[in-house]
This record gives structure tokens, sequence and C-alpha cells, in this order.
């Protein structure tokens, strides 16, 4: 059904569904999906919510002229510089720039990136037709940082990136500011740390068939960074190693995040997951995922919760894919757990 390891760093590509590419003119492309999904929440204390909805409508823009390349993604869950906001919006809020840069790159493997961009951190990517499960892994939305359109910290940051590829590994720098923090001069709410910056490195190693193997660091100085862990950290440090390894029909991932707050008193806050993920055929696939993460909501008392997840895939068409998933979260004390059901369908184009 799919090309895991090709799939796996593929910009739009974590997904048992094709792609095609539609060409305007001789060095501009688009692509793109549409996504829609039914969404059952049944909680212990007879508390049962359904949600029936468009998630999430995209196109890409991507442009090539020699050694410079240019992207550009427009979709519904990017709500952009909205104060009422600012973390992220949903298929309703209108349409928005989810991320826009140009690359210029050498013939020695070096590159630079200047623009909107997300985290290369995390092993789940920006978008629905990037992931093998309907939902994300983890209940503390800050641990899913390769949600662009999330209401985590590390969604879409302006900003440069310095990148270096060869053919076993790929390392890249970025400095950036969080794209929210022109909210500021927008509302009035001004503050003195509106011009710190963020950096990041990640290193991608591929020097082993079948392997992937991605390691990262990250130091977020925004203004929304002082929420991560307490209302007084003003750093974020996070720390993200994920690893995917292909065997015939199988693909198993599993990935450790910690982040760290740089305030007293501060305890680190830790999330993994495990992910197997196997063609039965061409057209029908299935995922089991485990994931366990600390919730950060009650301060200092950290919450644990796992979630185990059941997750099968059919291709109805070489451009339509269905998700069912079942899912069990179990956070730490009384009547929290909760089961999920949901039924996701994307159409990529």
């Amino acid at each position: 059904m799919k090309n895991k390891l090709l799939a796996l760093f593929a910009s739009l590509g974590m997904s048992g569904f094709a792609f095609g590419d539609i060409q305007i003119g001789e060095n501009v492309t688009i692509k793109g999906f549409i996504d829609a999904s039914y969404h059952n929440v049944n909680s212990d204390g007879n508390s049962d919510t359904s949600d029936l909805s468009l998630d999430e409508a995209e196109i890409d823009f991507l442009f090539n002229s020699g050694s410079v390349s240019a992207r550009m993604d427009i979709d519904t869950g990017s709500q952009g510089l909205n104060s009422a906001d600012p973390t992220g919006g949903t298929a309703t809020d209108g349409l928005g720039i989810e991320q826009a840069h140009f690359t210029y790159t050498t013939d020695g493997g070096l590159s630079v990136t200047v623009g909107r961009m997300g985290t290369l951190l995390g092993f789940e990517r920006e978008d629905p037709a990037g992931l093998y499960t309907f939902s994300r892994a983890y209940s503390n939305v800050n641990f899913n940082l390769g949600n662009i359109d999330g209401a985590g910290l590390y969604n879409r940051h302006d900003g440069v990136r310095f990148g270096y590829s060869t053919d076993s590994f790929t390392v890249n720098v970025s400095v950036d500011q969080n794209v929210n923090q022109d909210l500021d001069s927008k509302t009035g709410n001004n503050d003195d740390d509106d011009s710190r910056l963020n950096y990041e490195i990640a290193v991608a190693f591929t020097g082993v068939e079948n392997l992937n193997l991605g390691i990262g660091y990250r130091n977020d100085r925004s203004e929304d960074a002082r929420g991560v862990l307490t209302n007084s950290a003003e750093d974020a440090d996070i720390l993200n190693i994920h690893a995917a390894y292909t065997a015939g029909k199988a693909l198993l991932a599993a990935e450790y995040t910690t982040l760290n707050a740089e305030s007293a008193g501060v305890r680190d806050l830790d999330a993994y997951m495990l992910l197997l993920d196997y063609d039965f055929t061409e057209k029908l696939g299935g995922a089991v995922r485990y994931s366990k993460d600390e919730d950060n909501a009650g301060g200092l008392n950290r919450t644990n919760t796992t979630k185990w997840t059941i997750a099968p895939n059919y291709a109805i068409t070489e451009n339509l894919g269905a998700i069912a998933e079942f899912s069990s979260v179990n956070p730490d004390g009384a009547n929290n757990d909760s089961t999920e059901f949901a039924v996701e369908l994307t159409y990529t184009f």
C-alpha cells in the first residue's frame, strides 16, 4: 500500500494514500488534501460527545527554479495572527498561510531556507494526511511536535534554517521567532521578551538500510513558552529522539520526548510512543500504537496519561483513503478514563 520509508520523511507523506502532482507550467506544482471525520468520545461519568466535521482542507504550491525552490501551503486549519486564538485554528476559521518559505541549495549539499515553517522534531508530521492514525499520540498537546496547526507551542515559526545533506545524514539548524509574537503590535500588549529568538538543531540519519533515525533539540524562548510547564517558566527545552524501521510489510516506530522549563522547582515532563503499522494487502493495512505522556495542567501535580490505539486503514481509491480508529485513554485518577471512536476520510490530490 505504501513505501513507508519514502513516505516517512516526505513533506506531506506519512499516509497510506497517494499524493498526485498537478503540474502548472514548467516550474509550479500543486497538491493538497481534504480531510473529514466523525469522532465520538465516551468518558467515565456518562459524558458522551460526538462531532461530524470537515477537519481541514489544504492546497500546497511548490515552485522550483534551478537551485531555488519555494513552497506555500494554504489551509483552513491555519488561523494565523488572530488575537482571539493565536495558537492555531480549525476548519471553520477561514483560509490562512500554514507555511511559506523559499530554499537556496548548493551543489555541495548546503541549503538556506527563509520564511514560515514548522519544527523538524517529532515522528508525526504536519497534516492529517501525514499520520498512520486519526488522532495524534499524546494528550498533552505540547508533545505533538509536528502538528503545525495545533495548539502546542511549536506549530509554526518565522525564521531561517541552515541545512547540510549527504547520502547518510541531514543536519538542520534553525533560528526563529514564534508567529504569534507579532500579536503584541496588533493588540497593544507589549512585552520586552518579544524580541527573543528560539533555536533548534535536528539530525536525521539514514545510513543503515531500512532504518531512519532522528534526534533534535529545541530551546523555545518565545512568550508562549512560559506556559509550557508553569506560568513562571521562561524557557522551554525540548529533546526528541525517534526511529522507524521497515521489515517487509511492517513498520516499527518509537519515540521519546522530554520537556523542561528553566524554572526553579519544575520537573522534566516525558512522553514516549511505540507504533506498529502493517500492510495486509495493497489496499488494507492497520496500525497499533501505545503512548504515554505527562499532562502539565495541574502545575506541579503531574498526571500520567496512557493511550492505546488501533487504527485499520483502507485505500478506497488511489487518492481516497479511510481510517477507522478506536482509542482507550487512561489518565491517572478515578473516573477519568475514556474511549474514542473515529472514522476519517482523506482525499489527496
